[in-house]
């Protein structure tokens, strides 16, 4: 296997149905009981979204690569901090997130934490993921989204939060059922249109991806590392609904979305402040107030698999 890349693992505990609370106990044991991953982990530590960055900072201090265990929402904010932190190792993704975008467009293969160590250690195979900026305030290597899919997202974040330490987090759907619960309202009843020099939509996305929403073919064209972006504005519900019936089918697209392919920067006016998510993540109170906004390449990051 040659020399052997030293791997930090980062792990949002509170990922998977509180499964990620389990992984630090699962990769010390992996490690005790596989010669071949001695020497390779180099540091274990939980993360949290929001608070300090100390967690990361001694983790990329001490890696090649960075393994981020988590979901779209966590990869999202790691990548936030190692921008911030210039970075410039490599990363991989064990997926134990609601949905696994960015995990399943890099084309990961499914295998147990214990093999992924070893590959990304030894012989990993290479992609280049584009990574995004808006308004130069935050960074995003998925997608963004304005109107009815960032709403939903903020009442989500807002609900579950209730619900972080409670033993219900630990039963399998749990969170899909709370999508659920605040999605198929919103769907029914919300009423907000966007208003731009394009027209007018219910919702606006701007994807790097190939899925998106926790499978949802988004594109069968969109490339993670060609520093495009493709661009969907659905002008009803009925064309967001017409994406997200794509989620059963594993990836293929039965009902095409009409995304079209753009350069960037990109440049978007609103009449008024949207609400806007990235990679899944409610960001309308750090554009609080603002209408305009602009997307920008932000370069890319190496990603092992």
């Amino acid at each position: 296997m040659g020399s052997l890349r030293k791997v930090s693992v980062l792990i949002n505990r509170f990922a998977g149905n509180v499964r990620g609370a389990t992984l630090k106990s699962e990769i010390e044991t992996a490690v005790k009981n596989d010669a071949s991953l001695e020497g390779v982990v180099s540091f274990i530590g939980f993360t949290e979204k929001g608070g300090n960055t100390s967690w990361c900072e001694k983790a990329i201090a001490e890696c090649d690569v960075l393994l981020i265990c988590g979901g779209d929402g966590t990869v999202h904010h790691v990548v936030n901090v190692l921008k911030k932190l210039s970075y410039k190792g490599a990363v991989s993704i064990f997926p134990v997130g609601t949905g696994n975008d960015l995990w399943r467009s890099l084309g990961f293969k499914p295998r147990p934490l214990a093999e992924l160590l070893k590959k990304v250690a030894g012989n990993p195979e290479r992609e280049d993921l584009d990574i995004f900026c808006v308004n130069g305030k935050a960074y995003f290597a998925g997608f963004i989204g304005f109107g009815f899919d960032a709403f939903v997202v903020g009442k989500y974040e807002k609900g579950v939060a209730g619900y972080k330490d409670s033993f219900l987090m630990k039963i399998p759907l749990f969170k899909m059922f709370l999508w659920f619960l605040y999605g198929l309202p919103s769907f029914l009843f919300y009423r907000k249109m966007l208003k731009t020099d394009k027209g007018e939509s219910f919702n606006i996305i701007f994807s790097n991806l190939k899925s998106y929403a926790g499978g949802a073919r988004f594109s069968e064209n969109g490339k993670h590392d060609d520093g495009r972006l493709e661009l969907l504005f659905a002008q009803t519900r009925f064309a967001v609904a017409k994406l997200m019936l794509n989620r059963p089918f594993f990836g293929r697209v039965f009902f095409k979305a009409d995304a079209v392919s753009s350069d960037v920067p990109l440049k978007l006016s609103f009449d008024s402040p949207p609400p806007v998510q990235l990679d899944g993540e409610d960001y309308s109170h750090l554009f609080d107030g603002e209408s305009s906004f602009e997307i920008s390449d932000a370069g890319s990051l190496t990603v092992y698999r």
